[in-house]
């Protein structure tokens, strides 16, 4: 199929996102990051 031809379904989605502090652990070697941001939707963000 082209991407030309490709049908449209006009349909916009929005979504809440948000941004938390969470240290991010690179490898089983110790990197990480202290301050890394992890983006998660707004509605979970507590959970985590």
């Amino acid at each position: 199929m082209q991407i030309c031809n490709y049908p449209c379904q006009n349909k916009t989605r929005f979504y809440e996102i948000e941004a938390i502090e969470i240290p991010i652990v690179y490898n089983k070697y110790g990197d990480h990051d202290p301050n890394g941001l992890l983006y998660v939707l707004k509605k979970d963000a507590e959970e985590i």
